[in-house]
């Protein structure tokens, strides 16, 4: 807009200028009429040239003030191209301040747009925000969700855990019960025992008495068998008796591993019989 003012107003200071250069031509012509006319026609010239457009009418002045005319027309050429000059050096002012202010306007769009620019930005940071606000509301109600889930499991359990106590007491209880029945059975069977252990204490007894008959047996079949050697050493000579009594020795021995078994088996049998009482 300010731009669209100082344009007019130069057009208008040029427009101003053509029709001043316009008039002063119409006094120069005025000036050289009269100086075909006569004396007096210079003189007409001359104001012709001093009043713009009346030169014409004064033509009929003396050459004398036509010539006076002529001298004041050079001196309007010279104001009129510095009044040009002027006036181009301040269409140049104006040129550069008209440049300025729309070097100023395109800064101040520019800086309409970065402030644009950084509004939608923000507007954007906003929505991200919401977004994010509203993603974290859905996190926590999801939370609250699982939690009261998570109470109710818990619950469940704790009513469970509460079932089960009750089922382990009733079988404390019932354990208890077997446990005094299986005390008092312990008892008879522990008396029992001791009976039994008695009987087989009175049958190791005489277990052990069977079994130093039988030491002394086996010594004594020791000492006959020392004396049978002996009776070798010294009896080298009668080898075929010695023979004969061997053989007969050796049936004895017989004889007695036979009634070492059979005294075993005995043994065994008793064991047997204590160990099924």
């Amino acid at each position: 807009m300010g731009a669209d003012i100082i344009e007019s107003s130069s057009h208008w200071r040029r427009t101003v200028n053509k029709l001043r250069r316009r008039g002063g031509g119409g006094g120069g012509g005025g000036g050289g009429g009269g100086g075909g006319g006569g004396g007096g026609g210079g003189g007409g010239g001359g104001g012709g040239g001093g009043g713009g457009g009346g030169g014409g009418g004064g033509g009929g002045g003396g050459g004398g003030g036509g010539g006076g005319g002529g001298g004041g027309g050079e001196e309007e050429e010279e104001e009129e191209e510095e009044e040009e000059e002027e006036e181009e050096e301040e269409e140049e002012e104006e040129e550069e301040e008209e440049e300025e202010e729309e070097e100023e306007e395109e800064e101040e769009e520019e800086e309409e747009e970065e402030e644009e620019e950084e509004e939608e930005e923000e507007e954007e940071e906003e929505e991200e925000e919401e977004e994010e606000e509203e993603e974290e509301e859905e996190e926590e109600e999801e939370e609250e969700e699982e939690e009261e889930e998570e109470e109710e499991e818990e619950e469940e359990e704790e009513e469970e855990e509460e079932e089960e106590e009750e089922e382990e007491e009733e079988e404390e209880e019932e354990e208890e019960e077997e446990e005094e029945e299986e005390e008092e059975e312990e008892e008879e069977e522990e008396e029992e025992e001791e009976e039994e252990e008695e009987e087989e204490e009175e049958e190791e007894e005489e277990e052990e008495e069977e079994e130093e008959e039988e030491e002394e047996e086996e010594e004594e079949e020791e000492e006959e068998e020392e004396e049978e050697e002996e009776e070798e050493e010294a009896e080298e000579e009668e080898e075929e008796e010695e023979e004969e009594e061997e053989e007969e020795e050796e049936e004895e021995e017989g004889e007695r591993e036979e009634e070492r078994e059979r005294r075993g088996r005995r043994r065994r049998r008793r064991r047997g019989r204590r160990r099924r009482r």
